[in-house]
């Protein structure tokens, strides 16, 4: 039987998925000529080749040249790996030879033409893998360490997560200077502080909990300048934790109780700003003055 054709393989230096990608010529007794690239055929024409040869040396030679340069649609590269899957797209892993230690992952249409379109691209590839649309899953929010604690304990409270979420947080810290407390466990601490100072020291000391130093619960402390008598800033703390409770007009009649106190008999000079006061004198406040002044009925100018 005849030879009616004979096939030319040009190696391409590109493996793909661990084959080596080749061109093949196929000449044929017709005087025409065909290339194919992984088993499909090269639309010659949109390459500018006629798709005709002389059979002699130099005839041969000038095809082999053409199919030479025909660049080789390389995909399109994916920087990751969890793109969302198509049925019209199939993935690859492409490397160049002598350079196997560089892969490249990418993605290809199924109906890819197998040679690239003259363009400035960087990357080569055909008119039908340049209209793929390669989309990735939406960034998802990471859940905040009180949703997982919630998650965990549906039932505790939005206090007890709070803090449970600052002894967490705070414990991956190395140093102590980086924890940071919300305003819910400083208002805690500072109660049990106000009340037990070396009580509050203990338990600290103990690491059973992270708790918030001393002399940071005394700047919060110290933070509300304090004076005898009555504060307007307390009257509005009142009000405004009247308001957020709902508690209605006719509930907010009532009076103010001072229970039995013990204080401490010291005299302390204290500064604020530029200037020094002395602090541990009875003082009993405008307000006793002025019931004083009506009791006596005298008058006494400041």
């Amino acid at each position: 039987m005849p030879c009616t054709s004979v096939k030319v393989k040009i190696p391409t230096g590109w493996i793909c998925n661990g084959n080596e990608v080749e061109k093949v010529v196929v000449f044929r007794s017709d005087m025409t000529f065909n290339v194919h690239i992984r088993g499909r055929e090269i639309d010659l024409e949109s390459n500018y080749i006629a798709g005709t040869y002389c059979l002699t040396c130099e005839g041969i030679k000038e095809v082999l040249e053409q199919v030479n340069c025909i660049q080789l649609c390389q995909g399109i590269t994916i920087k990751k790996h969890n793109y969302i899957p198509h049925s019209n797209i199939q993935q690859e892993l492409l490397t160049k030879q002598g350079d196997e230690n560089i892969n490249h992952n990418i993605v290809r249409s199924k109906l890819c033409k197998q040679f690239a379109i003259l363009n400035n691209r960087q990357i080569p590839n055909c008119t039908t893998c340049q209209r793929l649309t390669i989309k990735y899953p939406e960034n998802t929010p990471k859940p905040s360490v009180v949703d997982t604690l919630r998650n965990l304990v549906p039932t505790a409270s939005d206090a007890t997560l709070t803090f449970l979420a600052s002894q967490v947080n705070n414990a991956q810290n190395k140093c102590s200077n980086q924890n940071r407390w919300d305003s819910t466990t400083i208002n805690e601490c500072l109660q049990l502080f106000t009340r037990s100072p070396e009580g509050y020291k203990s338990l600290r000391k103990s690491e059973v909990l992270l708790l918030p130093s001393p002399s940071l619960l005394l700047l919060y402390k110290n933070s509300i300048q304090q004076s005898p008598g009555f504060h307007e800033n307390i009257f509005r703390w009142m009000y405004e934790e009247a308001n957020r409770m709902d508690i209605p007009t006719e509930g907010r009649i009532g009076g103010i109780l001072l229970d039995e106190m013990t204080i401490q008999e010291k005299i302390e000079i204290v500064r604020q700003g530029d200037s020094l006061s002395m602090i541990g004198f009875v003082d009993l406040g405008v307000e006793s003055q002025a019931v004083d002044s009506l009791k006596s009925g005298t008058c006494t100018k400041n």
